[in-house]
């Protein structure tokens, strides 16, 4: 006999994925969710709080797009400031860590994944949410 299952992106690739014709599966113990970490400066703040980022600036987003490789979203905003790299560690799944550099008239914010993912990023006027799924 064949049995679909509907999944809707609900497989969490970080832990051991178990098949079983069993009637009764015992449960893993559930892993306490650690709470948001946030990090940032004076013009720019990111909270990673599960699988969404929220980033709260001012600047106005000019550019967002994703690479591969290691995989990594790399947003742009605009501001004419100098600042030395920063580089802030998140070890939230599933951001690992944030880069931030200056160009001319913008910076670019780097956010390295700890593996490949689709994301949405929703905006508002001081307020932009990444969401990785």
């Amino acid at each position: 006999a064949q049995e679909t299952l509907e999944l809707n992106n609900q497989i969490d690739w970080h832990k051991p994925l178990i098949v079983s014709q069993a009637k009764s599966v015992q449960k893993a113990p559930v892993k306490k969710r650690e709470g948001a970490r946030s990090v940032g400066t004076k013009f720019i703040s990111f909270t990673a709080d599960g699988k969404n980022l929220k980033i709260g600036t001012k600047d106005r987003l000019i550019r967002h797009f994703m690479l591969t490789s290691p995989h990594r979203i790399v947003v742009d905003f605009s501001r004419d400031t100098s600042f030395r790299p920063k580089e802030f560690m998140l070890k939230r799944q599933p951001y690992t860590k944030i880069r931030m550099g200056n160009h001319d008239k913008y910076y670019r914010v780097v956010i390295e994944l700890d593996g490949q993912y689709r994301y949405k990023l929703q905006t508002n006027a001081q307020e932009h949410t990444l969401v990785c799924y």
